[in-house]
């Protein structure tokens, strides 16, 4: 969700509520209004994923909210080229959270994505060794985003590349990679059978 209100909303706190007790994952700006940022809703919902705005080199922007709490990511919301208008127009330069969490919501549907395909091999037999991780979708995304920053640091830049290029070598290798995601998650299983992924 790429907005934010300086208030919570009761029904839509509750829409959020049911939303996460489906295993629904949801990303939410955070407020671009620096240190002197107010609570920013809808992200401060519990189960929400907050996201906050990088520049490209690594560094929150300048009116970046405050960084806190395990399930707050950084991404790059600077120097993005969009287009806007289907009219030809030339592209626009934007910036801020409402832009990084729309990178937070592509890069979090490539790995339900790879989920997927784990978890599908696996049931085919074509997956050897321990039983990949196959719990809630959103655990999923803050294991693999956790392994996309820097360790020991507490900005939590999410670095996509740092995962995403190993998959543009051959079909095998590619599937080796993708197998080697979904191991040795330090997150707790869930007790959710292996067809819970066929509600992707």
């Amino acid at each position: 969700m790429s907005f934010c209100f300086k208030q919570s909303d009761s029904d839509l706190k509750e829409a959020i509520g049911e939303a996460v007790g489906k295993d629904i994952v949801i990303f939410a700006s955070t407020d671009d209004d620096g240190n002197n940022a107010a609570e920013a809703w809808p992200a401060q919902c519990e189960g929400v994923m907050r996201i906050v705005a990088f520049t490209s080199k690594g560094k929150p922007i300048k009116e970046a909210a405050p960084i806190h709490g395990d399930d707050t990511f950084g991404l790059q919301g600077e120097g993005i080229d969009l287009t806007i208008r289907g009219d030809g127009s030339d592209d626009e330069n934007v910036r801020g959270s409402s832009v990084a969490t729309a990178m937070a919501a592509g890069i979090a549907s490539l790995i339900l994505a790879c989920r997927r395909l784990t978890l599908s091999m696996y049931r085919t037999a074509s997956f050897s060794g321990d039983r990949p991780f196959s719990g809630h979708r959103r655990e999923a995304i803050r294991e693999v985003m956790g392994r996309m920053t820097e360790p020991g640091r507490e900005t939590k830049y999410v670095k996509p590349w740092t995962v995403f290029t190993a998959f543009l070598g051959e079909a095998e290798e590619v599937q080796d990679h993708i197998k080697e995601l979904f191991k040795n998650f330090s997150s707790v299983e869930s007790s959710i059978p292996i067809g819970y992924m066929e509600t992707d």
